[in-house]
Order: C-alpha cells, then sequence, then structure tokens
C-alpha cells in the first residue's frame, strides 16, 4: 500500500513538472514575440496611429502588380480555373520612415509569415480576389520597407477563380479569363488603386493541357459595390487571359467518331428492302450511340440553358439516324406491295439526301453558334 502512495505521489509531482515547463515556455513565448514587437522599427513610429491609413483625409495610393507563375486547372465542368503567382502591393507610409545611418541597414525586411504578422507593425492594404471561386493559399510572404516609409509587399498565392463562360461555340470556343482583385474595407476617396505594367512574355511559358494561352493583361477596371461596402463601384484590378481550346481531343474522341456513326447509319439505303430487321438494327445502333454520346457531353460541359454547337451536332446526328427507321417501314411496305420501284428510288434520294441534310444542318448550327455569341 506504501509502494503504490509513493509511485502515485512520484507520478503527480512529475506531472506538476512538465505542466510548469509548458507554462514557462509559453511566457517566454510571448515574451519573445512582445520583445520583438516593441524592439521593431514600426512600433516606435512617431504617430500614435500607426494602423490606420498613412495619410488621413488623403487617398493613400497603392501600385498593384501580378506576375503569373502557372495555371494549374482550367475546369470547363465547373466555370473556374485554377492560377499561382506573386501579388506585389507599393503604397508609402511617411510614418514608418527611418534613418539608415541609425539602424545600419538601407532597408527593413520581414521574411516569412511569423516576421510579417507578428512583428512588423504597420498598416498595409488588405487584397481581395472579387471572382473567388475556393480558398486562397498564401505559400510565401515578403515585406520591405525602404528609408522613405515606402512599402513593398510580395506574397506568393494559388487561388480558384470563376466567370461566366460562353459555350455556344464549344469546343472551338475561346474565353477571357479573369483575376480580379480589390482592396477590402476602403472607400476610393481612402485609398486609390493604381496598376504596374507587366511583361508581354508572361504567358509564353505556361502550358495548359487543351488549352493556348496568349495576350495578357492588367487594367484597372471597376465592379458594383455591396451594400456593406457602402458603395456603387468600387475599383479593381483585372488581369487577363486569352485562352482558346484546342479542340482536337473533343472532336478525335466525340465529334468524328459521331459523324462517323452517323454516315455509317445511312448505309441502311443501300441494303434490301425485305430486310427491315437488319435495316432497323443499324439505325438503332446509330440512335443508342448518340444517346450514349450525349451522356458523355455532360462529363465535358457545364449544365447551360443554351444551345451549343455540340449540342445541336448531336441533336443533328440523332434525329437524322431516328428519321431513318420510318423510311425503313415505308420501303418495306412498299416492297410487300409490289411498289419495288418506288422503294428503289426512295433508297435512292436517301443515299444522297441524308448525308447532304446533315453536313448543311452541321454547318449552319456552326454558323449560328459563331454569330450568337
Amino acid at each position: 500500500m506504501a509502494t503504490a502512495l509513493l509511485a502515485a505521489a512520484s507520478s503527480t509531482s512529475t506531472s506538476s513538472r512538465t505542466n510548469m515547463r509548458l507554462i514557462a515556455s509559453l511566457i517566454l513565448t510571448a515574451a519573445l514575440v512582445l520583445l520583438g514587437i516593441a524592439c521593431s522599427p514600426l512600433a516606435s513610429a512617431k504617430s500614435p496611429f500607426v494602423f490606420s491609413l498613412p495619410t488621413p483625409g488623403t487617398p493613400t495610393t497603392v501600385a498593384l502588380g501580378f506576375d503569373l507563375e502557372g495555371i494549374n486547372n482550367i475546369s470547363s465542368v465547373d466555370e473556374t480555373f485554377e492560377f499561382t503567382g506573386i501579388l506585389t502591393l507599393i503604397w508609402k507610409d511617411p510614418r514608418v520612415a527611418f534613418d539608415p545611418a541609425e539602424l545600419g541597414t538601407p532597408e527593413i525586411i520581414y521574411q516569412g509569415s511569423y516576421q510579417f504578422d507578428e512583428v512588423a507593425a504597420g498598416w498595409y492594404p488588405q487584397v481581395i480576389l472579387v471572382n473567388e471561386g475556393g480558398a486562397i493559399q498564401k505559400s510565401g510572404v515578403q515585406l520591405r520597407i525602404l528609408p522613405d516609409g515606402t512599402s513593398i509587399l510580395k506574397e506568393k498565392i494559388t487561388a480558384v477563380a470563376e466567370m461566366d463562360w460562353d459555350m455556344r461555340s464549344f469546343p472551338f470556343d475561346t474565353h477571357q479569363l479573369e483575376i480580379i482583385f480589390a482592396i477590402l474595407g476602403h472607400e476610393s476617396d481612402e485609398v486609390r488603386l493604381e496598376v504596374q505594367p507587366i511583361a508581354n512574355d508572361q504567358i509564353a511559358t505556361i502550358k495548359v493541357p487543351e488549352w493556348s494561352l496568349e495576350n495578357s493583361s492588367l487594367q484597372l477596371t471597376s465592379a458594383p459595390g455591396t451594400a456593406a461596402e457602402k458603395t456603387t463601384e468600387k475599383q479593381t484590378a483585372t488581369y487577363r487571359i486569352e485562352a482558346t481550346r484546342q479542340s482536337f481531343f473533343v472532336r478525335r474522341m466525340i465529334t468524328f467518331p459521331m459523324a462517323i456513326i452517323a454516315l455509317l447509319s445511312f448505309s441502311i439505303f443501300w441494303m434490301d428492302k425485305s430486310s427491315l430487321s437488319d435495316r432497323n438494327s443499324v439505325s438503332f445502333i446509330g440512335i443508342l450511340t448518340a444517346v450514349a454520346y450525349q451522356q458523355i457531353i455532360v462529363g465535358v460541359m457545364p449544365p447551360v440553358s443554351y444551345f451549343t454547337f455540340m449540342h445541336g451536332a448531336l441533336v443533328i446526328s440523332f434525329l437524322l439516324m431516328s428519321a431513318t427507321v420510318p423510311v425503313n417501314l415505308i420501303v418495306n411496305e412498299l416492297d410487300k406491295r409490289g411498289k419495288r420501284a418506288l422503294g428503289d428510288r426512295i433508297d435512292r434520294t436517301g443515299r444522297w439526301l441524308f448525308p447532304l441534310l446533315y453536313f448543311t444542318a452541321i454547318v449552319c448550327v456552326f454558323l449560328f453558334a459563331k454569330l450568337a455569341r
């Protein structure tokens, strides 16, 4: 019994010492953080309003730049695209100006999320992605402060942007991918947004399967405000990329096979008129194939309510292959009634009429989809 009590007392003492060490570690960590903030040049700024706007009463100019590093994915079904890039913000805050001779350094650098979030003190613009389609991931941050108070903030971000796509000419479609930035929480009379020029060859090395990218630009734009922002319009910076679909994959996997199947179904006009079951078998195989391809399209296109070229091509294939079934019945009935010559005339007409109708309708749907954009 005494042994058990001694063991329990020893265990309690060990647990107490462990807790004391943990508390001491937390106190030391908090002290180091407070010491770092206290020693920060920004914390010793003359103005007590170091967290307010740099120049109250005068709009603070923020220059925004964006260097696109890559587009990870473009989803036609979700109408989104994922991108990675370096966001740069430049503004001037006289309150954080310093004497380089006194500090012994030409600039102050806060590197990494810990130094930026916990050590650096001062105002900085909070940028949001207006057309955000998912969580924004930040994998790196750096803040440079020059002697005159000019602050340069760089962040590497990975995000998903969403937009409305016009899919009428799919798979021969072209889209303007847009990344729209805005300053959070400030009116235009408080913060004035500017954009920095970008390199023309910024997207030359970016490759995305099934897509061709060109003509990138960064422009100052505007977007509708919200009730919370108490403004009808807000300043935005929009990075645009022209993305053109490389349609060979869709043509090889869907449109070309579907056209071949449709043309092969018209071979019933060369078959014996008395073999009704064989002719209908060919027709129904084509019809079921068209239905199956419509299910495939659901996986590569968003559920749009308007008419697209791909939908039109499949509907035309389905209708013309379905039209061969009543023709088979009519020709077979004429053969039973001894009107073989009339049945032969229908078959000969169908040999050129159906392919002509098919290609003419495809061209008309393509032109309609192009003009409707």
